[in-house]
């Protein structure tokens, strides 16, 4: 999963960050409802840095959605649950250069 952020000048006060969302194995359903579940994330915390709300939201939905897709069979589950967030771009809009930064691989033990 590649989540894009793209913060404008008036972030986080008054308005959102753009992003845009890269998840092949998700099927348009899930995209759209990770979609809906990210613009939430916003509207119920206005005015607040919401990139990292972002990422916990994205990294329980893809726990959840791991774990429906292979409940669906027999097999037991395991401590692997599929690929997870892997890298998270940071950028100024207004940003000539297109500065980037890559995020580390975020590991949780939960």
């Amino acid at each position: 999963v590649r989540l894009r952020v793209q913060l404008n000048p008036l972030y986080p006060s008054e308005s959102p960050p753009v992003f845009t969302l890269s998840a092949p194995f998700l099927s348009s359903q899930d995209k759209n409802k990770l979609t809906g579940v990210l613009e939430s994330v916003y509207l119920d915390n206005l005015g607040e840095c919401i990139v990292f709300l972002w990422i916990e939201e994205l990294r329980q939905f893809l726990q959840e959605t791991m774990v429906e897709d292979k409940s669906c069979g027999d097999e037991k589950l395991g401590d692997d649950i599929g690929p997870g967030v892997s890298n998270l771009i940071i950028s100024d809009q207004d940003s000539e250069s297109r500065d980037t930064s890559f995020c580390p691989e975020i590991y949780t033990t939960e």
